[in-house]
């Protein structure tokens, strides 16, 4: 019965170095994989500021072209930034009113 104590003890032992090993190469791993994610990281703000200088160049090109292209795409021009003109008073007229109606609600709070 000794022996057989003995020969469990010693596969006991032998597990838990095989855990403490496992365990090792684990840390090791999650380490690895630590600094490849903060690489990883460091490489996505690096792009995504990229793709947002990319975006307002490309912005900008094309307001410049809208201005210096042939007199049909300058009428295109126009009327573009005609439209949006319009589109801001619209913008402006509603916020005018709802500060109107906003005004008018108060004061039939007050009476």
């Amino acid at each position: 019965m000794e022996k057989d104590s003995k020969g469990r003890l010693e596969e006991l032992k032998s597990n838990i170095g095989l855990l403490i090993s496992k365990l090792e190469i684990a840390k090791t791993e999650n380490r690895r994989l630590s600094e490849k994610l903060q690489i990883n990281e460091k490489e996505l703000v690096t792009s995504k500021n990229k793709i947002a200088n990319l975006e307002k160049q490309i912005e900008n090109l094309q307001f410049a072209n809208a201005f210096s292209a042939s007199s049909s795409d300058r009428k295109e021009a126009k009327a573009k930034v005609g439209k949006l003109i319009w589109e801001i008073d619209k913008c402006m007229a509603l916020l005018d009113y709802d500060k109107v109606e906003e005004h008018g609600r108060e004061s039939e709070a007050q009476d």
